[in-house]
């Protein structure tokens, strides 16, 4: 039985990694720790939507310096249970700080924004589940954006066959009652050099329709408790999982 009875891009990208990894998180509710990359990310979102929102209305961007504040005000909270290893907490918190300027100096202004986090639920008839997703950012023109934190510099064919991007663009299109002008990922990349990579993208019916067979195959398996760990263990190095996959497989 599906959790909820929904599914979002999350859950179905565990899945397809790895069905082990999905039993653990999402039916046994085993909490993740995090991690610094993660809290990294998360901080940063953190400024661009406490930004965005204020610009559905205001339609001028804050203060670099405000949304930098928030960033590392949120940075603060989340790294309270973390271990920093490779880097030092201030260093990392240096590097949110870093990347949520070049946000703000960047690819802030170019977005005027009517929705922020607009979280759209798509039910299927015959289908027993729901599909939920949670877009970043939709501007005046169609244009739906995904921002995301990286350590290193993204592929241009990141966008190929993106089931993501692809469920965005269905989201939009059952909700807004027409196509959207583009969807795209938006990078902060941080390197020694912090930057920015934007990767455009435009979704066929094609890649919809592959994006719904994925959701109902997945579906059907988690229905019918099909788990089991990814035969190539090509996730297997991070998992958090390890010792409880382990002992049940």
């Amino acid at each position: 039985m599906l959790p909820k009875k929904h599914l979002s891009y999350s859950q179905i990208n565990t899945y397809l990694q790895c069905p082990a990894q999905y039993y653990f998180q999402y039916m046994e509710g085993i909490p993740q720790p995090k991690n610094p990359g993660l809290i990294r990310g998360t901080a940063v979102h953190s400024g661009l939507e406490h930004n965005f929102a204020q610009k559905i209305e205001s339609r001028k961007d804050l203060p670099i310096h405000e949304a930098m504040e928030w960033a590392v005000s949120t940075f603060e909270m989340e790294a309270e249970e973390v271990e920093f290893k490779k880097q030092t907490k201030e260093e990392t918190k240096d590097s949110v700080a870093t990347l949520m300027g070049l946000a703000m100096r960047e690819l802030a202004p170019e977005y005027q924004p009517i929705a922020v986090e607009d979280t759209i639920t798509l039910e299927f008839e015959n289908m027993p589940y729901t599909y939920i997703a949670k877009l970043d950012l939709i501007d005046e023109e169609g244009h739906i954006v995904d921002f995301k934190t990286s350590g290193r510099t993204p592929a241009d064919n990141i966008v190929r066959d993106n089931l993501q991007l692809a469920g965005y663009a269905l989201a939009y299109r059952m909700e807004y009652g027409q196509q959207e002008a583009s969807i795209s990922l938006d990078y902060l990349v941080n390197l020694k050099k912090v930057k920015r990579k934007k990767i455009q993208a435009y979704a066929t019916n094609a890649q919809l329709d592959r994006f719904l067979a994925i959701l109902s195959i997945v579906a059907e398996n988690i229905e019918q408790g099909i788990f089991y760990p990814n035969p190539t263990f090509q996730y297997c190095g991070n998992c958090p999982f390890r010792k409880e996959c382990h002992d049940r497989w």
